[in-house]
């Protein structure tokens, strides 16, 4: 599979270098982490699967999610939202949410970095 995005802060297609309304657009928010020292993929993605089930699953305009983990330890989680708008509203419900606390308190936060592409084109086998 195969995913093409443009970044929201240029706001630009990068193929065609035509605007994107990012608001009315479905939306990849790329979140990219590393785990503080001592806590195990295992622990993590039991409670990834918790937070995922009873709170990001829930909020409107969600499409889809996969996480991943790199060679060099980074985690990033590709999440799938209707609009950028839905995906803002639900960062700060979810980044609100005392179920979301213990999963949020294993990232190392100086680690964090968070972007929305607009979904431009998507290629499946």
């Amino acid at each position: 599979m195969y995913l093409t995005i443009s970044v929201v802060k240029t706001r630009i297609h990068l193929a065609t270098n035509e605007k994107t309304n990012f608001m009315s657009t479905k939306v990849v928010e790329i979140a990219k982490f590393k785990l503080r020292n001592g806590i195990a993929d295992a622990d993590f993605l039991v409670e990834d699967k918790k937070v995922h089930e009873m709170v990001i699953k829930q909020q409107p305009g969600y499409i889809k999610r996969t996480t991943v983990k790199s060679e060099d330890l980074e985690w990033v989680d590709l999440v799938w939202w209707n609009s950028l708008e839905e995906a803002q509203k639900a960062a700060k419900v979810i980044m609100a949410d005392p179920q979301a606390k213990d999963w949020v308190d294993m990232m190392l936060t100086s680690a964090i970095s968070l972007c929305h592409g607009a979904i431009i084109s998507e290629f499946e086998q």
